[in-house]
């Protein structure tokens, strides 16, 4: 193991970028696989061109310094990654993380990464030590262990990929993202006091393994795809809701900001699918449902402005009709 220095401006392939000790003289090869990347305040103003494929062990700012990291070639790093506030990322290729022993850390100091950034070590992983963004690219769990740590998360494509062992803990997360995406399997997902904003009109796919804490779907259109268990669902104004036809949807509280000039459409498409709750209630309002089935009889109120289509079961649209005293649960406000 060896450690690199940012020396000069250069491509990362090239030794005269590189000094083996912190402003020393330039011409050490440049790093590989069993090395470590440093910037220091020699590294001011430099610029650092990833133009191949490139590895390291650590790729650390030690300290405060006005470096640019720019190309457009992946990153894979198996130890932690440290960016500084005054650093520039222009880099737009992707960052694989892919510790396999341990637990490493990422501090992204405000940069927001151009590219995916991925979590790919078997064994290993890795916790969020601040807000992280990667713009509209995917952030990517795909094997190891992730602990977002109560930190911040920006992205396109929430993507859980793949039948590879992957363990995420959400802690009081906010995950920002386009959709949230469960193709795979061997997946453990803590949700603890997260909230998940999708926009847009991204998808939402839990794949039925954790109770989800709070989901808000604040785009126009938004399809949730296949089973799923959330404490908290929310849908916005105007929007419209296409559920997985026979699918079950196990919502404790369904709330819906839907008004008379801006009502949400829920539906399927198809088959009817099922909303059922923790505690056998729901209470909306300015709704328009199409083949969808409450889980209970006379305990799920669509409100006395909502519209009943085609293939509703279960389902109370006038007020008077409603038998007995009902709880409302995602009432609109």
């Amino acid at each position: 193991m060896a450690d690199r220095y940012l020396k000069a401006t250069g491509n990362w392939n090239n030794n005269n970028t590189w000094s083996a000790t912190d402003g020393g003289a330039a011409g050490a090869s440049f790093p590989t696989s069993s090395d470590s990347v440093h910037f220091t305040a020699n590294s001011n103003g430099l610029t650092l061109t990833v133009n191949v494929s490139s590895n390291c062990i650590n790729f650390v700012a030690d300290e405060a310094n006005t470096a640019t990291v720019a190309g457009a070639s992946n990153i894979t790093v198996t130890g932690n990654v440290t960016l500084h506030a005054n650093m520039t990322w222009s880099h737009t290729g992707v960052l694989f993380c892919v510790d396999t022993a341990g637990n490493k850390t990422l501090t992204s100091a405000g940069k927001t990464f151009g590219g995916q950034v991925w979590f790919s070590g078997a064994g290993g992983g890795y916790t969020l030590q601040d807000d992280l963004s990667c713009g509209t690219n995917s952030f990517v769990p795909y094997r190891g262990t992730i602990n977002t740590n109560g930190q911040m998360v920006t992205c396109g494509n929430f993507a859980l990929l793949d039948a590879n062992a992957k363990t995420i803990t959400l802690g009081s997360s906010i995950i920002n993202c386009t959709s949230w995406t469960y193709s795979g399997s061997n997946l453990t997902v803590t949700a603890n006091t997260s909230t998940i904003n999708v926009t847009g009109t991204g998808n939402f796919t839990g794949g039925s393994i954790t109770t989800y804490h709070h989901v808000n779907l604040n785009g126009t259109a938004h399809t949730i795809l296949g089973d799923n268990t959330i404490e908290k669902l929310r849908l916005a104004a105007g929007s419209t809701i296409t559920i997985t036809p026979a699918s079950t949807q196990t919502i404790r509280a369904l709330r819906t900001l839907s008004t008379a000039a801006s009502p949400t459409i829920i539906q399927t498409g198809g088959a009817a699918a099922t909303i059922q709750s923790h505690r056998g209630y729901c209470g909306l309002n300015h709704v328009n449902l199409t083949s969808i089935v409450a889980g209970e009889k006379y305990k799920y109120y669509a409100g006395d402005n909502s519209t009943d289509g085609t293939g509703n079961t279960n389902w109370i649209f006038t007020h008077n009709s409603r038998r007995g005293s009902r709880r409302w649960v995602g009432r609109h406000r």
